[in-house]
């Protein structure tokens, strides 16, 4: 009797810590994601831009506390985490799946859709990106019904809500949009960098961090889809992130994050300026990015990714 006692104690902290991390993570220090170019070897590999954490999310574990099935898939969600967090990909993609053979999507689908998300990031670190696709597809379509059902029933949800799963949403197009860019797909790329951007604009602001991560993003899809007609649009919007970069470097203390942030963004900025023949522009780009460069090997000795980001400058 003592051990079932103890156990469910148990699996409730767990539980309980599931829900801080998936619904109050907001207020935190925001993670962005950049994607790279195709071209660069300082790509981003995960050292220093933060992709693929647990994503903000209103869900919460209701419903029966007893429910074997939920509590199933809560435990083997958060050993994904772990294993995630250690780089053990192909284990945390093997947990998550088990998590989503034990719950069922009409027992909760807003957990369902983060372990979905979790599960695509983990087989996109490992390469299996079809599988990615097919996990962030049916993510994206729990998401997008679940935005219709509170936007039909204004009584069955808060704005707050709302708002977070719009939120994941933007993140899931997010993951499928860096596949298609990688994959060379720029019209569905394009496509869904635009629907990130949009929403978050639309519930972080113009000038959240999360937002210029957006601008970003489709900035460098646009410049690599090698369309004319785009390249200015595409220099707005990576000007745009730069400054917000710049903006969020100086009001935050998590300096070498946002510093590399401004690093990747002018190195692209100065390659699309290359290609329009722009050299002073891009020379001075360069000479930028490479004084923060310098600047971070500096303040941060121990980071011997920045070496090779100085090299490629």
């Amino acid at each position: 009797m003592a051990d079932v006692k103890e156990r469910h104690e148990m699996i409730k902290v767990q539980k309980e810590d599931l829900t801080l991390k998936t619904s109050g993570q907001q207020n935190q220090i925001p993670l962005h994601s950049l994607y790279s170019r195709n071209e660069s070897r300082t790509t981003c590999n995960g050292h220093d831009i933060a992709i693929g954490k647990p994503i903000n999310s209103t869900t919460q574990i209701g419903g029966d506390e007893y429910n074997k099935h939920v509590n199933s898939a809560v435990i083997l969600y958060n050993m994904g985490l772990i294993h995630q967090e250690r780089s053990n990909h192909a284990k945390a993609s093997e947990l998550f799946t088990m998590a989503l053979q034990v719950l069922s999507q009409t027992c909760n689908p807003l957990l369902t859709a983060l372990i979905l998300y979790s599960s695509a990031h983990a087989l996109y670190e490992a390469g299996e990106h079809q599988r990615a696709v097919n996990n962030l597809s049916e993510s994206v379509q729990i998401y997008s019904t679940a935005t219709d059902v509170t936007d039909e029933d204004d009584t069955s949800s808060t704005p707050q809500s709302l708002d977070s799963i719009e939120l994941n949403l933007a993140s899931a197009l997010s993951l499928l949009g860096r596949i298609q860019y990688e994959v060379q797909d720029y019209d569905s790329a394009i496509e869904l960098c635009q629907g990130v951007l949009l929403k978050r604009h639309s519930v972080l602001g113009a000038n959240h961090i999360d937002t210029a991560a957006a601008c970003y993003n489709l900035a460098l899809v646009l410049a690599e889809a090698g369309c004319d007609e785009l390249t200015q649009d595409s220099i707005c919007l990576m000007e745009r992130s730069l400054h917000l970069f710049k903006v969020y470097a100086h009001a935050s203390d998590c300096g070498i994050v946002s510093l590399s942030s401004i690093v990747n963004v002018l190195q692209t900025l100065g390659g699309i300026y290359v290609g329009i023949e722009s050299f002073t522009d891009a020379t001075q780009c360069v000479k930028n990015a490479l004084q923060i460069a310098c600047h971070i090997l500096s303040d941060y000795p121990s980071e011997p990714t920045k070496i090779i980001q100085v090299a490629d400058l």
